[in-house]
């Protein structure tokens, strides 16, 4: 197999899950050159060249080919000393009275609660930032509340740093992990070599990092 295989990929994502895996993938196909683009930015795949990419949420309707590749569990988290000192909401409503940390433009939170009713809440704060680690980062300084992948937060959920909020209201729409490419009748051979490859290490690490959560049938 030879050739150049192009991915793009959220930053924060790559980071966590293809990153680490490019040296056990590379190895068993020493022709085939890897050429990443990692950006918390859409770009258009055609028009810019890509064979594949990685996209966490909901999808809008395209041409493009889709694959699932595994849940993406999110849970709104704030530190135990941000929530000491503001209070706990015990709604979504009372998030308007708390500093929020939106990602980019997304300043409206959808919650579905126990009784099947959707709510939607306006957030917003002093910053917003379209980098899913920065949310991350600011987060645990106790600056305020961010809604994060439980990828990205199962750890620090685990170790006490960070505590989940409405836990009996659910993110809505759940969102996935999605591979997409250019629409073709037949996959080409390094795409899916490494596509087959990385969706086993991706569904590996998500169990690795929150699958042993005593709790996690109560936190999808």
């Amino acid at each position: 197999m030879r050739g150049t295989l192009r991915i793009t990929a959220p930053a924060s994502f790559a980071h966590s899950h293809i990153v680490p895996f490019v040296p056990e993938f590379l190895p068993h196909h020493p022709a085939l050159r890897l050429d990443q683009h990692l950006s918390d930015m859409v770009v258009d795949l055609v028009e810019q060249g890509f064979d594949l990419a990685f996209r966490v949420g909901a999808l809008q309707p395209s041409s493009l080919l889709a694959r699932k590749i595994d849940d993406n569990p999110m849970v709104p988290v704030a530190t135990p000393k941000y929530l000491e000192r503001y209070g706990i909401p015990q709604t979504p409503g009372e998030l308007r009275n708390h500093v929020c940390l939106p990602m980019g433009r997304n300043t409206v939170w959808r919650f579905r609660g126990p009784d099947g009713k959707q709510h939607d809440v306006s957030v917003g704060g002093p910053l917003s930032v379209n980098l899913g680690d920065a949310i991350g980062e600011w987060v645990l300084a106790n600056v305020g509340i961010g809604l994060a992948s439980l990828w990205h937060a199962g750890r620090d959920l685990r170790a006490g740093q960070l505590a989940r909020i409405l836990p009996g209201f659910h993110v809505f729409p759940r969102t996935q992990i999605w591979a997409v490419r250019p629409p073709a009748r037949v996959m080409p051979s390094r795409v899916e070599a490494f596509l087959s490859f990385i969706e086993r290490r991706i569904r590996e690490a998500n169990h690795a990092r929150y699958g042993d959560m005593a709790d996690w049938q109560n936190m999808t």
